[in-house]
C-alpha cells in the first residue's frame, strides 16, 4: 500500500474564451494506492492495483480531475 500527501498550491489555466488566465486553487489532498498479486505458477502471476481508491474523483491541477484507476495484469515469462 502506498499513500501521497500533496499540499494545497495555486495553479493556472485558462478561461472558457482562452483569453485570460485565471488562478485556481488546489486543495491539499491524499491519494492511496494498494496492489495485490497472486503467483499461479513460476511462469505466470496475477495482480490488481487499484489507484486512488479513497475518492472517486480528485483535482490534481487546474485540469480535468483525475479519477480512480483499476488496472489488472497477466505476466508470462517464457
Amino acid at each position: 500500500m502506498l499513500g501521497r500527501w500533496q499540499s494545497s498550491y495555486l495553479d493556472f489555466r485558462f478561461n472558457a474564451n482562452r483569453t485570460v488566465v485565471e488562478p485556481i486553487d488546489i486543495d491539499s489532498y491524499v491519494t492511496l494506492t494498494a496492489r495485490i498479486g497472486y503467483r499461479l505458477s513460476d511462469n505466470l502471476s496475477l495482480a490488481l492495483t487499484a489507484q486512488q481508491f479513497n475518492q472517486s474523483q480528485l483535482l490534481e491541477t487546474a485540469g480535468p480531475p483525475v479519477e480512480q484507476r483499476i488496472i489488472a495484469t497477466v505476466t508470462v515469462r517464457l
